[in-house]
């Protein structure tokens, strides 16, 4: 008999193409230095809530878009047993997202709001045990191509299939079932 599978669907933010591309190709780069399966699993996405399954687009009609201010792309770091680009969001993302009955990330997927998805614990492993931290240190660099502000992105509802292991890139089958562009035209405030 097989391993059981379980079923998660996760709100997200997709990039535009020409970010994508970029993230691409860093992740390519993190598993010619590691081999960690998890950087090739999913496309680059922002994670933002494990939800209900029949979470509609219409939900997104409730997003203030003339409030948020865009997303700021900042360094690579590493968080709740993930490695990401982390992203500065507004306030306003995490008022959005408390009307939807959201759970909490499984062990090692990625963790809502910490941001842009690059590898699981296959990479944090290689990341916090390297003890060449040449590589890493040119990625890091290679990673300031990125467009440091985000205003248009698309919000999808991706479903994801997966066995009950730890390692869940493995066995992974990914669907988006739908997908809404946005843009964010908030006024970015200097503190």
């Amino acid at each position: 008999m097989g391993t059981p599978s379980r079923s998660h669907h996760l709100l997200t933010l997709r990039l535009p193409g020409n970010v994508e591309r970029v993230v691409n190709n860093l992740r390519s780069e993190l598993y010619s230095l590691t081999a960690a399966v998890s950087t090739q699993a999913l496309p680059p996405i922002l994670p933002l809530a494990y939800v209900p399954p029949d979470t509609g687009s219409e939900t997104i009609n409730l997003l203030p878009q003339t409030g948020i201010a865009p997303l700021h792309i900042g360094p690579i770091g590493t968080c709740n047993e993930t490695v990401v680009l982390e992203v500065e969001m507004d306030r306003l993302w995490n008022q959005w997202l408390r009307g939807f009955a959201a759970s909490p990330a499984p062990h090692g997927m990625p963790a809502p709001l910490t941001g842009i998805f690059l590898g699981g614990t296959d990479l944090v492993d290689h990341w916090t045990n390297s003890p060449s931290r040449d590589g890493w240190l040119s990625l890091i660099d290679r990673s300031g191509g990125l467009p440091k502000r985000l205003s248009v992105v698309h919000v999808e509802l991706m479903s994801l299939q997966t066995r009950t292991s730890d390692m869940w890139w493995n066995h992974l089958d990914w669907e988006v079932l739908w997908s809404k562009r946005i843009k964010l035209r908030g006024q970015v405030v200097a503190i």
